[in-house]
């Protein structure tokens, strides 16, 4: 059934109408340059407007051009469709426009326009606990029980060298008081930077175990789980698409007995406390247009930790890997999506064997199943489309915000997932098996980053619905 679905979209897909408005990732236009006669200018100066908050030094930092540099113009027009996809993946502006002027002496002026995003938002906040806004609504009718509201703080770029506080004032089903400091340029050459973070949280309602592949749970009148994490971290960021970063934490977690007596192997043995430590790594490479929703490139997030604890102690390795590639049908690509995770010894309480279904290892048609283990990965492919775009005019006056782009994207994809669990799970129908899923959608692309996705999907236990998505892929 999925295989003849994907054929029989294959087929139809050349026939969509394509459109002459450029892609929402595109950069600078691409000049006819023949590939017979080398053409070459100097960059005579580079000029740098609008960036009212964020330091020179920083937009500078992700130029793949210099003042007083030799390039053919095949060279430069790259040099600059990089810079400014360099420039947008900072997340620091909405638009960037880069143009260039001959000068005298075979010299080329640079002019690069940024406007910069709004850095404050001391916003109300308001989101679903559960995993995603289907089981939310299917599963709990919707319930305001079921949110967390409050007050989200968070000032970007406070002083211009693109770092970011957040402080979070929640209420609702977790009560919870969080602040994060993230400083990525602590140095002249701007390669070292830290981050650090304190969180308590408190609930009365916890996810105890899994039945039928289905997550259960218990609310209680007083709090279930108490919740207090701190953190710091070194960062490293060598050229503008390498990064690593190191991450030491702490965190205790209080339970109360009744959700011991539910699933005694929560955190092992009939444990109601837990303190832990993890130390990790991670190594991430940027090569995509547009970190958000890549369209051509790729990119690859690898990690390493180790958790230590008397109860919870655990090594974890895990990674994902994302490359989409322009097809020679008109606006359309092909993107491949693979994410992988092991922890050992793979004798782990129920609090270390959460899986599939949680975070990057999710599945498209999964999304009110979870499968436990200690060992798993996904494999995703999508054939996207663009279909058509069109630009609002900002109906609040701003001078950086006055256009608001919409373009949207069909697709059809397929799923592959696995999850092993050395002993099979109560009731489970997934563990050790080989997952498929497959559907088809529209992802909606505008600006701050933000997808909306509306797809319908189905797996091979015959289930199937229309479901809604925001956010990246991974």
């Amino acid at each position: 059934m999925l295989i003849r679905l994907i054929i029989s979209f294959c087929l139809l897909l050349p026939g969509w109408l394509a459109v002459a408005q450029n892609d929402i990732n595109d950069t600078t236009a691409q000049i006819a340059i023949s590939d017979s006669v080398q053409v070459f200018r100097t960059v005579n100066t580079i000029t740098i407007t609008g960036n009212k908050r964020t330091k020179i030094y920083l937009v500078h930092r992700e130029l793949a051009f210099k003042e007083g540099v030799t390039y053919s113009l095949k060279d430069l027009e790259s040099r600059i469709t990089l810079s400014k996809e360099q420039l947008i993946n900072t997340t620091l502006f909405v638009d960037v426009e880069i143009t260039k002027v001959e000068a005298a002496n075979d010299m080329l002026d640079v002019s690069i326009v940024v406007k910069e995003r709004w850095y404050l938002f001391p916003v109300p906040y308001f989101k679903v606990i559960d995993r995603n806004w289907n089981e939310w609504i299917k599963t709990y009718g919707a319930s305001l029980s079921r949110v967390n509201y409050g007050i989200k703080v968070t000032q970007n770029n406070l002083t211009g060298r693109n770092d970011n506080l957040n402080i979070w004032l929640i209420n609702g089903y977790t009560q919870q008081v969080s602040f994060n400091y993230t400083q990525p340029y602590l140095d002249k050459k701007l390669k070292h930077g830290m981050f650090m973070g304190f969180q308590y949280a408190r609930n009365r309602e916890v996810n105890y175990g899994v039945n039928f592949d289905t997550l259960q749970f218990l609310k209680l009148n007083d709090f279930a789980r108490t919740y207090i994490n701190g953190n710091l971290g070194y960062t490293y960021r060598k050229g503008s698409r390498e990064r690593h970063s190191v991450r030491l934490s702490f965190t205790s977690e209080n339970l109360d007995s009744a959700i011991v007596n539910k699933n005694p192997d929560y955190f092992g043995n009939g444990r109601m406390k837990a303190f832990y430590t993890d130390l990790s790594y991670t190594f991430q490479y940027f090569n995509v247009d547009y970190i958000r929703y890549p369209l051509r490139g790729w990119y690859v997030d690898v990690y390493a930790f180790k958790r230590f604890s008397k109860t919870l102690g655990l090594w974890g390795l895990g990674g994902k890997y994302l490359h989409s590639w322009k097809l020679p049908i008109p606006n359309s690509y092909f993107v491949l999506q693979a994410a992988a995770s092991i922890r050992f010894p793979f004798n782990q309480p129920y609090f270390n064997s959460r899986l599939l279904g949680y975070g990057d290892l999710s599945m498209r048609g999964m999304e009110y199943l979870v499968v436990n283990g200690v060992a798993g990965g996904v494999l995703k492919a999508t054939l996207r489309k663009k279909l058509f775009g069109f630009t609002l005019k900002n109906f609040v006056k701003s001078k950086t915000h006055d256009r608001i782009p919409f373009t949207f994207y069909g697709k059809i994809f397929g799923d592959l997932g696995y999850a092993y669990s050395k002993e099979k799970d109560n009731n489970s129908r997934l563990n050790n098996k080989l997952l498929r899923t497959g559907g088809f959608g529209i992802d909606i692309v505008t600006f701050y980053d933000l997808v909306l996705k509306l797809e319908f999907s189905f797996n091979q236990l015959g289930n199937h619905g229309i479901y809604y998505h925001t956010g990246s892929d991974f």
